[in-house]
Parts: structure tokens; C-alpha cells; sequence
């Protein structure tokens, strides 16, 4: 079963990365081989060769479905090429993203951001191909029950042996959505195979960087977020959040303000609070008036409030994920400062 998943993923991924060279020539004229280097392909070791005239320009090919744009970008310096996102169809907003913060890539409709020396090439508004259709896994570790799991197993090893019914009390999802979630991270070699002793997971920081991708699109949805701003009147200075201690409201800080908290590295201009229950209190307090587009963002926290030990910050890994869906170049320095001192 294994196998057969392995074999349909790279068929999907390299069915991908060779339509996006096939439209990168009909788009630009630029020529694209694929060579492996190594012993067999692996996320970081499939290179592709950008031909421009006299001159070879080499990337190290990453599908989306491996990391976020800033993720990708942050792994850099481990990268034996500049990485190039490869994804069957790239939106326009991600394409300025990917420009702001200089990840290369291109796609299966033509649309590319290429730079190196004698070679620069940005293609933008392609439409998508409607021919280029493709079946993704349906992996039930990737879902929002799935992902809540997945949380608790890299924030509390201690209970990878837990029966279910801990399972389901900490991370507060069905005992019957357990099972499914679990046998997918045996299938994709995340987890030892049942029966063959305690529970254990494999290649860790594989795992986490999948729930950092897919946190933001996913679960991150389900936390009924909602956007307010606090108006001049209320007499609030740009860091007023600095003498102001959420765990009275059964909240903690995430995002921006708290990485500033866990680092004291970024100054912060947005708001991100992750909350336990009612925020009408909260709310009044600070006077906060709803506005889609407020630098204060309040969502439902998703773990166990008895996890945070007293601490004003939602979990380092939450906060990694917040910065990484971010993008920014400030956010990506301070994601990678949170890795290095709290997740690896």
C-alpha cells in the first residue's frame, strides 16, 4: 500500500513538473531538463536545468504540495540549487508573493519567475490549463481532525501510546476519526506500523513542516477567526499589547506579537490572539470595533489551555505556521529564529 502511494505521488508530481517545462517553452522559449542527483529522487535532489543561450542556470525542484513559498524559500541554505516552486497552477497573488520574497517558479500554465545570472524571466496572468487535471491522495491526516492530531503527537510525544479516548479528550476530536488519521501516518511512514512495539514517530521535522503547510488552509479556517481594529479615541499606542496580559481573558498571543514575545526580534503590526472560549470580554475591554481588513485578528484556540503552563503565548509551532503563512521576509527571519530555539 506504502508503495503504491509513493509510486502515485511522484506520477502526479512529475506529471506536474513536466507540463510546467512544456509550458515554460511555449511561453518564453527557455529550454528545461530534469536529472536527478543522487541515488534515487527525494524532495531535494530532483534538479532542474534551465537552458538560456550559452549558459545553464540549475534549481532545485520543490512541488507545492511540499512547503509554503516562504517555507520553501527559508530552507535555502539546505538546498544544494536556488529553490523552484513547481505546482500545476500558481494564482496571481502567490506569484507576487513568490517575486516579493524571491522564490523562483513556474507552472503547468506557463506563468514563471526565473532569475539568474544572464537569465530573468517573470510571466504573469497565464491562465489556467483546464486540460491538466490531477488526482490528489485523499491523506486523512491532512484534514482539520487530522491536523489536530497530528498537533498533539509533535507537542506531546508522551502520548503517542495513549488509548483513543485520550486522544480525542485532549486534542477535542471524535474517538471515531482516530483510527483513520493513524493508519494514514503508518501508510506514509510518519508513525511505526501497528504491532510492532510502542507508538513512535518517523522523521519528525517531515511531519511538522506538513502540518506548517497545511495548518493555514485547512484548520486554520475552522477557528472562527474574526478581524477587528481599535479606533485613535481609545488612546491605544502601536504596542499597547506590551502591558497587557491575555491569560485574564483565557487567550494567549500568536502570530506577530507573539514571536516578538518569544524572540524580541520582530516589531510587530499585526495583532494575532488566539482565544479559549467567549471574547466578548475582550472585546469590550479594548474597545475593539469588527473591520475585515483590522490589524487584530482573534481566533478560537485548538489545544489544550492546560498545555500552555502558565505562558502568554500559543505554542511556538503555531506561531512558526502563523509567520510562514504570512510570507513576509520579516516573518520568514523570525520563523526561522523560532525553529532553530523551539523546534528543533
Amino acid at each position: 500500500m506504502q508503495e503504491k502511494l509513493n509510486m502515485h505521488e511522484n506520477l502526479i508530481n512529475h506529471k506536474i513538473l513536466q507540463e510546467a517545462l512544456r509550458a515554460l517553452l511555449e511561453t518564453t522559449g527557455l529550454r528545461g531538463e530534469v536529472v536527478v542527483e543522487g541515488i534515487k529522487p527525494s524532495h531535494d535532489n530532483i534538479v532542474v536545468k534551465i537552458h538560456c543561450a550559452d549558459k545553464t542556470a540549475k534549481f532545485t525542484a520543490q512541488m507545492k504540495t511540499t512547503g509554503l513559498p516562504a517555507a520553501l524559500k527559508a530552507r535555502e541554505d539546505q538546498l544544494p540549487h536556488p529553490p523552484l516552486l513547481v505546482a500545476s497552477y500558481i494564482t496571481r497573488q502567490t506569484a507576487k508573493r513568490c517575486r516579493e520574497i524571491g522564490l523562483q517558479f513556474i507552472d503547468g500554465a506557463g506563468n514563471s519567475y526565473l532569475e539568474a545570472p544572464g537569465l530573468f524571466v517573470f510571466v504573469l496572468g497565464q491562465p489556467r490549463n483546464a486540460e491538466l487535471t490531477i488526482e490528489k491522495p485523499n491523506y486523512q491526516a491532512l484534514t482539520p481532525t487530522g491536523l489536530r492530531l497530528i498537533f498533539l503527537l509533535l507537542t506531546k510525544p508522551t502520548l503517542l501510546n495513549a488509548p483513543y479516548r485520550e486522544f480525542a479528550k485532549v486534542a477535542g476530536i471524535a474517538i471515531g476519526g482516530i483510527g483513520p488519521v493513524l493508519k494514514d501516518l503508518e501508510l506514509r511512514r510518519h508513525l511505526t506500523p501497528e504491532g510492532q512495539g510502542p507508538r513512535r514517530l518517523l522523521a519528525a521535522d517531515q511531519l511538522r513542516e506538513e502540518w506548517v503547510v497545511h495548518y493555514p488552509v485547512k484548520l486554520r479556517p475552522k477557528l472562527q477567526a474574526r478581524r477587528f481594529k481599535h479606533l485613535a479615541i481609545n488612546g491605544l499606542a502601536p504596542d499597547w499589547w506590551k502591558n497587557v496580559d491575555l491569560r485574564s481573558y483565557n487567550a494567549v498571543w500568536g502570530g506577530e506579537v507573539g514571536a516578538e514575545i518569544l524572540t524580541g526580534y520582530l516589531r510587530p503590526e499585526t495583532v494575532t490572539i488566539y482565544a479559549h472560549g467567549a471574547i466578548d470580554r475582550l472585546i469590550t475591554q479594548f474597545r475593539l470595533k469588527p473591520d475585515p481588513r483590522g490589524e487584530i485578528e482573534i481566533l478560537q484556540a485548538f489545544w489544550d489551555q492546560n498545555d500552555e503552563e502558565n505562558k502568554p503565548t500559543a505554542p511556538p509551532l503555531v506561531i512558526y505556521a502563523d509567520l510562514m503563512a504570512a510570507g513576509n521576509a520579516r516573518a520568514i527571519e523570525t520563523a526561522k529564529l523560532i525553529h532553530e530555539r523551539f523546534l528543533t
